[in-house]
């Protein structure tokens, strides 16, 4: 399960492809809370979500069979995404504001749940189905982008679109651990502009981007470096090491301890991502 980066021209819209094959036995992985549009085509046996905070035993949030699909909104929180066995799943993960651009809907309408599934009508599912049976991701990749393209670039990007993303960008970084909004930006027009385009207020965006900045530390060294986790805890805005390790639990599925694993770099590759 490796991410299949967009090429540069769909970056603004898009962020990557992720093809994934489960082994002879069902597995379960975590979506981690995100700003995005993920968009699962299940070509090959079930895949279903379920809250990261339900009982392994309770009903999952969506399942989807072969031939369908699960378009979610951006999450607050992380999910379980349980794959059967032998099963093939394709996912194109893009920024969550291509609903306002394609279809109409704004992020904030579909955040923590399930999207319109108009957005993919018209997408040749036959052709993407014969390429991932066969293993070639690569050659699926390059089949999906320019439907991409076609369905967003079709009109122009919205000027207010245009206006957010540096601002995102540079908000995030400069001021992850303070309320205000950006230079110029009342607080209202701020928080409304970040769940048009994002589905997720302020507030929210800056815990999901506090918590993947802790993440990569742990996962580079840098929280060995600074002292040990609780001092990486606090270096990071926390109150204690038990406050990462609650806000790690909610939005990334999992404890300080246990991010080392190896299935985590995907999760990490996209988190590092996914603000552009």
């Amino acid at each position: 399960m490796v991410p299949l980066f967009a090429p540069a021209a769909l970056q603004p819209w898009a962020l990557a492809l992720i093809v994934q094959r489960t082994a002879a036995e069902s597995e379960l992985t975590v979506l981690p809370a995100h700003g995005l549009l993920v968009a699962t085509m299940v070509l090959r046996g079930q895949v279903s979500w379920q809250r990261i905070d339900a009982p392994l035993g309770a009903v999952s949030v969506t399942r989807c069979d072969t031939g369908q699909c699960h378009v979610q909104g951006s999450q607050s929180m992380a999910h379980r995404v349980r794959h059967s066995a032998d099963a093939v799943s394709v996912s194109l993960l893009c920024r969550a504001s291509v609903f306002a651009h394609a279809v109409g809907v704004s992020a904030a309408e579909v955040r923590n749940g399930g999207a319109p599934d108009g957005w993919w009508r018209g997408a040749p599912w036959g052709r993407w189905a014969k390429l991932a049976l066969t293993q070639q991701d690569e050659a699926l990749a390059q089949a999906v982008w320019p439907w991409l393209a076609h369905r967003c670039l079709v009109r122009p990007e919205r000027g207010a679109s245009l206006a957010f993303r540096p601002q995102l960008t540079q908000w995030l970084s400069a001021r992850a651990l303070s309320a205000a909004p950006p230079a110029n930006w009342s607080e209202r027009r701020w928080q409304r502009a970040c769940l048009h385009e994002t589905g997720l207020t302020p507030h929210q965006l800056r815990r999901i981007w506090r918590v993947h900045r802790s993440a990569a530390g742990l996962h580079d060294g840098a929280a060995v470096r600074e002292g040990g986790l609780a001092a990486w805890a606090v270096a990071m805005g926390y109150a204690d090491q038990a406050h990462l390790s609650r806000e790690m639990r909610t939005l990334l599925g999992t404890t300080p301890r246990a991010w080392g694993a190896a299935s985590d770099t995907v999760s990490l590759a996209l988190a590092e991502r996914y603000h552009a």
